[in-house]
This record gives structure tokens, sequence and C-alpha cells, in this order.
């Protein structure tokens, strides 16, 4: 089953709204500066005791220093897992892989079209899906069903190199990285779809700085409960 995650910042303030919110798990979305002062950046993140992967910057200026740095604060964090965009993949993958054979580079899809979108799947070897992108730019803002049917083919043909997940409350013509809570059918839908492809990984409420407080990360908490119970009710 899937590990709910929140992505934060390296920001004891963040960090403490995951915490009263009872999310153990981070994706930490790092900047360049944060990769240069690595140590004080590891030893927030270590103070704070989350589970953690790491998002590289979205950025092609990352000099070397902070790519070093990237590769120690992962291994001092206990991550195995870097999230991270195409075209960063094409600059730095190469170096990153020599820096830490065994780090995995989970590459994030974009504002891919589904041509674009099928390269991606089928060319790296371990992704991430943001499922907001999917539906909104692979997708063009199909129906739901439309979605979900293809996020069940996703799944079917590339589940296995998936490692984590970006879900929030999208909803068409709505604003953007939004709670999930803010379509609990939809987030209900796709948690059914992962859990029937054996999806493990960390699931990610990819939401804007302005929702990373208590209240907001509590209720994604309790939606994600709200459908567990379901799910056993079933059983």
């Amino acid at each position: 089953m899937s590990k709910h995650a929140a992505r934060t910042s390296a920001s004891p303030v963040e960090f403490a709204a995951a915490e009263e919110a009872e999310i153990s798990n981070l994706e930490l979305q790092v900047s360049i500066d944060d990769l240069l002062n690595w140590e004080e950046t590891a030893r927030v993140a270590k103070t704070a005791g989350f589970n953690y992967t790491v998002k590289f910057p979205t950025s092609l200026e990352v000099p070397e220093l902070a790519l070093e740095n990237c590769v120690k604060l992962c291994a001092v964090l206990s991550c195995d897992t870097l999230v991270i965009h195409e075209p960063m993949v094409r600059k730095f993958g190469s170096r990153i892989a020599e820096l830490a054979p065994g780090l995995m580079l989970a590459v994030e899809n974009n504002r891919f079209n589904k041509v674009r979108f099928e390269e991606w799947a089928g060319s790296n070897d371990k992704l991430t899906l943001d499922v907001e992108h999917f539906w909104k730019f692979t997708l063009n803002d199909a129906p739901l069903e439309v979605m979900l049917d293809e996020l069940g083919l996703f799944l079917q043909k590339y589940g296995e190199k998936l490692q984590q997940v970006h879900l929030s409350g999208y909803q068409p013509g709505h604003p953007v990285h939004r709670p999930m809570y803010c379509n609990r059918d939809m987030v209900f839908s796709v948690l059914s779809l992962l859990a029937e492809s054996g999806f493990d990984g960390f699931l990610v409420s990819e939401v804007s700085a302005e929702y990373l407080n208590r209240r907001d990360l509590v209720m994604d908490t309790r939606l994600i409960g709200s459908w567990q119970e379901q799910k056993v009710v079933e059983v």
C-alpha cells in the first residue's frame, strides 16, 4: 500500500505542520542554496526525523558542488530515491549516477502531450507520476472517467517502474495544487487504482505553500484514512 507523504521545503515551520498532521514521510524539495549549505539542510531534516525522498532543483544551472552535496544529503537522510525532471536527468543524470550508483532517479512527467508522455514512460527506468499534470496537460482536462481509464492503462503497462506519485485535489477549471480533499471522488478512485496495481511508494500531497499547514494536511490525512476504512469494509 502507498505511503502518504507531504512535499515541503527544508523549513522547520512546514516540518512542524506535517508532524502535527501525523505525516511521517516527506518529499524534500531542495533549492541550490539548500544543497550548497547541505550540512545545515541535513541537520534540520535529521532533527525533524521524517522518512525522506529528495526532489532535485528544477534548474539547469546546478553547480558541481551542489550535485556532490545532493548525493551526500541523500546518503545522510537514508534516501534511496531522487525525484527529478527530464531536462535535469539529461544534463546531470550521468554525473549523479557516477557519484551514487545506487541512487534511483525517479523521473517526473511534466507538461507532456500524449506522445511525449509515452516517450517519458517508455524511456526512463524509474518514474514519478504527477497525476495533476497527466490530467491537465496530457489529457487536456478530459472527463474524470477518461482520465481514470487512461491511468489504469498506464499502471498496467508501466506500474512496475513507478516509484512515487504526486497527487492533489485537482479539478479541471480550478486552480492547481490544491489539497486532495478538494476532489474526494477522484482521489478515492486514484487510490484504488494504485492499490490494485500494487504501488507501495510515496503518495505525495503536492500542494501550494499556502496549504502546508496543520488544518489542510490533517484533512488530507483523514481523507486517506477514510478511503482505507472504506476498503476494509468492502473486504
